[in-house]
């Protein structure tokens, strides 16, 4: 399906009956990297998985900017009435989602970030030096935007009223300490660190986190 929000068409699937939860995918990726933990969930949730801006069958622009990004689902929220959804977030989406929480701090029921930085600098620095040498070989925006978002400061976190549970893998692109930071400024938050898994292999194609998402949710197997 498609919806006009602002100036843009953004792409999205609609499926499921129950609470609503948006589900907002990572960088250079769709929607489809949760067909599997969506068919798991849809039997308790209204699920709105949408593809962001520059991605999936959505619009394609010139604008490649986290803040535009989390306000393209705003609007998406706004324009389809919908009251208190919960948020899951993979990377790119989690960042997303904290934006988005920090904006509107009544938007959302309960927020589940995984794999999300502050800030470049959350990246381990490996993976970093990684990014910056694919951008010099394709002067991708996608790289780029890696490269120099988001900002967001500590001080911005403390801003967030959600419940908030914070994944990440054990072998995560994101440092440790930086997704132990994300926590301690976001006053009603949880981490769970998702033991023998990296960044993907726990979210992309896979159900692995039904049980996880409806224990925050309140949602029992």
């Amino acid at each position: 399906m498609k919806l006009f929000v602002g100036n843009i068409e953004l792409n999205f699937e609609k499926k499921g009956l129950g609470k609503p939860l948006i589900m907002i995918h990572g960088n250079g990726e769709d929607l489809h990297i949760f067909d599997e933990l969506s068919e798991s969930l849809k039997t308790d949730f209204t699920i709105y998985l949408i593809d962001m801006r520059n991605h999936g069958k959505s619009k394609m622009t010139d604008d490649f900017d986290y803040s535009v990004m989390a306000y393209d689902i705003y609007l998406f929220i706004q324009k389809l009435k919908i009251e208190k959804p919960l948020f899951f977030g993979f990377s790119d989406g989690g960042i997303v989602g904290l934006l988005l929480s920090i904006a509107f701090p009544d938007l959302f029921d309960k927020v589940v970030i995984a794999g999300a930085n502050m800030n470049p600098q959350g990246f381990k620095l490996s993976i970093l030096k990684e990014i910056k040498k694919q951008y010099q070989l394709s002067n991708s925006p996608y790289d780029k935007m890696m490269l120099e978002q988001p900002n967001i400061r500590n001080k911005d976190l403390k801003k967030i009223e959600s419940e908030v549970l914070i994944l990440a893998g054990e072998y995560d692109l994101i440092r440790s300490t930086h997704t132990l930071r994300i926590a301690r400024h976001i006053k009603n938050s949880t981490v769970k660190i998702i033991p023998k898994r990296n960044h993907y292999d726990y979210i992309i194609h896979t159900d692995e986190l039904v049980g996880v998402l409806k224990e925050f949710y309140k949602f029992q197997q």
